[in-house]
């Protein structure tokens, strides 16, 4: 298991799809299942220009920082960098995020949405799935002006997960003792050498409670729904016509019928 990949995912909240989490947690378990990227030199795109639309890709795992460590993960600030750009491009007359994602960290994601937000007005922006924006990619795609979704594709997610690593039994099993010198009774609570205590669990159930409720006040905000409708979904996710009807997107439609309605509603 690599511990950089370990830190990011174990022990912390991220605001990921769960299947999706699972095929991750399984690679980091077994490094020799995960698609690693391997050019260092790797750099983002930050949008096509496409008839007087700023097409912002928004693809794999969403992280924080510029650290290039899976395959296909778009970060958190070369999104951001993206809008800018595009809201300052005269030729650009509107702007699609164009999204393919299952979310990831929750580090970064709300700002962007919070920056998203601030945008609306400034120019269109348009969250086309293609064919879905889960999690914390639905974060960003609810702070759009519009959410466009295939039939078929789905959006949701709209919560917080954590998962706790205890290797205690596996380390026992190779011979291997752990002594942790500490000042604080809850300094280590959340590592990985000993099961949870009740009060630790709590204290971790509390953490993804108070960001649950921000993410629910976050899409809220954004979709002008009431803050029970979010709750409702019980972070579930909805496919197509289902997304419509729960509130979580506007409209049905493949992602090439809706970049040319936008097309021709900008250049009209």
């Amino acid at each position: 298991m690599t511990p950089y990949l370990a830190h990011r995912f174990f022990n912390r909240p991220i605001a990921l799809d769960p299947d999706y989490a699972h095929g991750i947690l399984a690679a980091l378990i077994k490094p020799e299942a995960a698609i690693v990227a391997e050019d260092n030199d790797y750099q983002e795109c930050l949008y096509d220009l496409v008839d007087g639309v700023a097409i912002i890709p928004i693809c794999g795992v969403l992280v924080h920082g510029h650290a290039c460590w899976w395959a296909g993960e778009t970060s958190y600030s070369s999104i951001e960098a993206a809008l800018v750009a595009a809201i300052d491009d005269q030729m650009a007359k509107a702007i699609v995020l164009h999204i393919c994602s299952p979310g990831g960290e929750v580090d970064g994601c709300f700002e962007l949405a919070d920056k998203i937000y601030e945008m609306r007005g400034d120019k269109p922006i348009v969250a086309i799935c293609d064919p879905y924006a889960y999690s914390a990619a639905y974060a960003l795609a609810s702070a759009a002006d519009m959410i466009c979704i295939p039939r078929t594709g789905g959006a949701g997610s709209i919560g917080v997960v954590a998962v706790h690593m205890e290797m205690s039994k596996m380390l026992k099993e190779c011979g291997i003792g752990v002594t942790v010198i500490q000042f604080g009774d809850q300094k280590t609570e959340r590592g990985p050498f000993a099961p949870l205590s009740d009060g630790a669990e709590k204290r971790m159930q509390n953490d993804i409670d108070i960001l649950g409720d921000m993410f629910v006040e976050l899409v809220a905000r954004n979709r002008g729904i009431s803050t029970d409708a979010v709750r409702a979904t019980k972070a579930g996710v909805f496919l197509g016509a289902a997304a419509v009807e729960n509130e979580i997107a506007d409209l049905v439609a493949s992602p090439q019928e809706a970049f040319a309605e936008l097309v021709q509603q900008v250049n009209s």
